[in-house]
């Protein structure tokens, strides 16, 4: 009788541990990292922007990335005149960059990323309440991607930030900046 009721208190202990586990899970940068992992290796965009918050990062990044592309004191009246330009018109150029991020994540011809798990395995990710800062190493070109993520009440972690160095440096690659 004994041995019975210590073989169900080990189940229950055993699915109590699983429930909390899972839980945890799903509520982490982690599952966030998987999900957009995930939304990149299947093509799907829908997933992606659920897990990538594009317009906070415009709005974040637009200054430090004129900023970056236009310094010195000889910019500074050119500087003050892009951003004020990205400023008018957001609306149209965020619609602009959505559509190119959905037919970027969509694309069949793009190269994939193995696995849904690589963010995972490249990230190394250090969380502070509901903000974390997700570092994606790539040892084999030495190059690193820094993410800021943040969860809000009831929503899953999103991407929200870009550090706008390794932007530059994406963008340089991609359109030749």
């Amino acid at each position: 009788m004994k041995r019975r009721w210590l073989i169900w208190g080990l189940l229950a202990a055993l699915a109590v541990g699983a429930f909390v586990g899972t839980n945890a899970f799903l509520n982490s940068p982690t599952y966030a990292l998987y999900q957009i992992g995930r939304a990149i290796h299947n093509r799907d965009p829908g997933l992606f922007i659920t897990y990538v918050d594009i317009d906070r990062i415009y709005h974040t990044q637009r200054g430090t990335m004129v900023d970056m592309v236009l310094a010195g004191k000889k910019h500074r009246d050119t500087r003050r005149t892009v951003k004020g330009i990205l400023t008018a018109m957001a609306p149209q150029l965020l619609t602009q960059l959505r559509r190119r991020v959905i037919l970027w994540v969509a694309d069949p011809q793009r190269d994939n990323i193995p696995s849904s798990w690589t963010l995972v395995a490249a990230a190394h990710i250090k969380r502070r309440d509901n903000f974390a800062l997700v570092v994606l190493s790539n040892p084999a070109k030495h190059q690193r991607l820094r993410l800021g993520m943040q969860r809000r009440e009831g929503k899953p972690w999103r991407v929200v930030e870009v550090d706008p160095r390794d932007l530059k440096r994406l963008l340089a690659g991609r359109l030749g900046l």
